[in-house]
């Protein structure tokens, strides 16, 4: 899905980082998945994404008097305006912390405050992606016998864990997997023992 230039943050060329063992950027999740949620999306709540939407409020609600409010309800049916009109600046400053909540800090911050209220963080297995699953094939004939045997190696620790949660395709994925690789495995070492025999 296409960035649209109000959801980039400050520092969003952190998230271009690959990790080369694998590990997940979550920076570019947080922005990702920010993006996604915070366009225009006509018959979901107010249609105008998550952060124009937080500041609908019906005209007649005075609870919220803060300062510049700036009601707008003829845009909106029911009654209903934006106490503020969010601007391209209003939508950088917030991408940026979204993005922030996957830095190292700002995901300590998430955190502690989910610790706070009973809650706690665990990490899963790097192959619960279905992404990371099919890189280990993409390009199957230009893989190195070391990469298929490391990534050999990972998936059968997978497959022996207790496959769990709401991923119901992992254990499918990862078995189908193993199949890819084990097989191109064995026609590398079958040429290569031909060649053996032959004297190549």
């Amino acid at each position: 899905m296409k960035l649209l230039k109000q959801n980039i943050g400050l520092g969003a060329s952190r998230t271009k980082y690959t990790d080369p063992y694998g590990k997940i950027n979550r920076e570019k999740v947080f922005q990702e998945v920010w993006n996604k949620e915070n366009r225009p999306r006509p018959g979901l709540d107010y249609g105008h994404g998550i952060l124009q939407d937080l500041f609908v409020k019906s005209i007649y609600d005075k609870d919220f008097d803060g300062p510049d409010r700036d009601d707008d309800p003829t845009k909106l049916p029911l009654y209903h305006g934006f106490v503020y009109k969010i601007t391209p600046r209003e939508y950088r400053i917030v991408a940026t912390i979204v993005q922030w909540f996957g830095s190292n800090v700002g995901f300590s911050f998430i955190s502690e405050c989910l610790e706070r209220c009973g809650y706690s963080i665990k990490e899963t297995s790097r192959l619960d992606t279905k992404a990371v699953i099919n890189k280990m094939t993409k390009n199957l004939t230009e893989l190195p016998c070391k990469q298929i045997e490391t990534n050999l190696s990972e998936l059968y620790e997978e497959k022996a864990k207790e496959f769990s949660g709401t991923n119901k395709e992992k254990p499918a994925k990862i078995i189908n997997t193993i199949r890819k690789l084990e097989k191109r495995l064995d026609k590398i070492k079958s040429k290569r023992k031909m060649h053996y025999i032959n004297g190549i």
